[in-house]
């Protein structure tokens, strides 16, 4: 720049010379504060512990990375000069602005701590388990899971021992592992049913057998001999137990009744003999009404002329005894006929049937009635019910029990006796039919032909 500048009478000619100084910069130096704990970056450059990064201008900015290694954790950045900032100081990637000044960045490292746990604890709520450690050096750190643990292994109770469910909890933590409860199942108990005797042929010895419901293993027998009297001119055979759960059996040599049980555990009989019913057959009749429920009686003597219903062992033959015990039923509520007979009053009537719905034993109506109303034929030797109209009371079917059910809407005529065996019209069983005689077999009344 040239300046003319007059003194007194004369021109002075003045010139400004300009040197050109080159721009400030500064050293940027990275630093690790220990040498294995980690590294640092550009985010793709990688720098050596010391050093030189570059020279820079005042305001520049970078960013850095830093990599803690396996057994370290990063602590934050540290700057050397005041006028140097990092931003943010506690983050593994930062943002670094140049200072005024030669500046060492500082990554910096340290250990990571070491847990020594103690031992695992484990508790239980219902299925539920939860495992907790907790670090020895720290009582503040804890570590916890809790699972729920899954059914895998089942121990059946028996009759005198007892059972056992294993339940399993499994963790993710390794160091928790697998955690097993174990539930008790209570021991069943026995079920001693109801005892069975048998005699033997001449019957001079008599064999009571229980058994028990819960394992057909467990039994209790014992075979007892018979003493021999004299009843009337008939032989009295008696058999004594010693265990006190068999009960004195006792055979008369009179004429008998061969019935077998349908394959559903039932039987209907009207017969003109008296009868005493053996041990472990069940008979019973109904004598009254409870709301619009049968009232059930077990009898042991089934007089003459009275209808019956048993309960027994399905498809097994039991043997009634004839006796002259007489006893009546008046409001017994079972009737009969020895022959098949018309039967055609205002009452309500059911027949013992097979359900064909469920295909169960009940008392139904019999098919060609109005609602059990209505002429039917009854089958010759077998009892049907009978419920005074007055009573007004006409469910669809009864149960065996007596109980009164409406969710029936159809029945199968066939009584159950279908067990292939050829029967009179008394129900007994008749071992070798004879021609052009009529017998019951299947439920179903037929000529016995060649």
């Amino acid at each position: 720049m040239v300046t003319r500048l007059r003194v007194g009478t004369s021109d002075v000619t003045i010139t400004a010379v300009f040197e050109v100084i080159a721009s400030q910069t500064y050293t940027l130096t990275i630093a690790i504060n220990v040498a294995d704990g980690g590294s640092v970056s550009n985010g793709t450059d990688y720098y050596a512990n010391g050093e030189q990064v570059g020279e820079y201008s005042a305001g520049t900015a970078l960013t850095f990375v830093a990599e803690p290694g396996n057994d370290y954790d990063f602590a934050g950045w540290t700057v050397s000069e005041t006028t140097s900032t990092v931003n943010p100081a506690d983050k593994t990637t930062t943002t670094f602005t140049m200072g005024t000044a030669n500046v060492t960045l500082t990554a910096n490292f340290t250990p990571k701590h070491v847990h020594t746990f103690g031992t695992p604890t484990y508790s239980w709520d219902g299925y539920n388990c939860t495992a907790t450690r907790v670090c020895q050096e720290n009582d503040g750190y804890t570590e916890t899971e809790t699972v729920t643990a899954t059914l895998t292994s089942t121990v059946e109770p028996t009759c005198e021992a007892d059972g056992k469910n294993t339940y399993t909890a499994t963790f993710e933590n390794p160091a928790f592992g697998t955690r097993q409860k174990e539930e008790s199942i209570p021991a069943l108990g026995h079920d001693w049913q109801r005892p069975v005797y048998t005699w033997s042929n001449d019957h001079m010895t008599c064999t009571a057998t229980q058994e028990c419901g819960n394992d057909a293993d467990h039994t209790i027998t014992e075979v007892a001999t018979a003493t021999v009297t004299k009843e009337g001119g008939v032989d009295v055979y008696t058999a004594t137990f010693t265990n006190p759960v068999f009960e004195t059996q006792t055979y008369r040599n009179t004429p008998s009744l061969d019935i077998t049980i349908s394959e559903f555990g039932f039987l209907s009989l009207y017969a003109d003999k008296a009868y005493i019913v053996p041990k472990g057959l069940t008979a019973y009749i109904y004598t009254g009404m409870n709301g619009k429920n049968l009232v059930r009686e077990d009898i042991d003597v089934i007089p003459a002329y009275t209808g019956v219903f048993f309960s027994g062992t399905p498809n097994k033959t039991y043997t009634l005894y004839e006796t002259e015990t007489q006893t009546t039923y008046p409001t017994n509520m079972l009737h009969g006929y020895l022959i098949d007979t018309k039967v055609d009053n205002p009452n309500v009537h059911y027949i013992l049937s097979k359900n064909v719905v469920n295909g169960k034993p009940g008392l139904l109506w019999p098919l060609g009635t109005d609602k059990g109303v209505g002429e039917f034929t009854t089958r010759g030797g077998k009892a049907y019910l009978e419920i005074p109209v007055a009573l007004g009371v006409a469910p669809r079917y009864y149960t065996m029990r007596g109980e009164a059910c409406d969710e029936v809407t159809a029945v199968d005529e066939t009584q159950v006796n279908g067990d292939g065996k050829y029967y009179d019209i008394l129900g007994r069983e008749v071992r070798e039919p004879q021609p052009q005689q009529i017998y019951i077999h299947n439920g179903q009344k037929i000529l016995y032909g060649e």
